[in-house]
């Protein structure tokens, strides 16, 4: 379905950990969509997620479960 709502738009579904998904990219204007029933990002995973914000990327997340220290982060 995400062709559908992002048209004209590269879609990569990927496997790999999210640091290294995420330290790898230094582009702006980009979505990042995780989908998982948790969601337990370490130091350094919750350290690039905020860098790939700071640089004007989005990151939607939905997950049952947030770790604590991450949703603290967020507040």
């Amino acid at each position: 379905m995400l062709t559908h709502i992002f048209p004209n738009q590269i879609i990569i579904d990927s496997k790999r950990p999210l640091y290294n998904t995420l330290i790898e990219n230094t582009s702006t204007n980009q979505n990042l969509i995780i989908i998982n029933s948790e969601f337990n990002p370490d130091t350094l995973d919750t350290r690039e997620l905020l860098k790939f914000v700071a640089r004007g990327n989005t990151i939607f997340i939905a997950a049952n479960y947030f770790d604590e220290k991450f949703a603290d982060t967020l507040k």
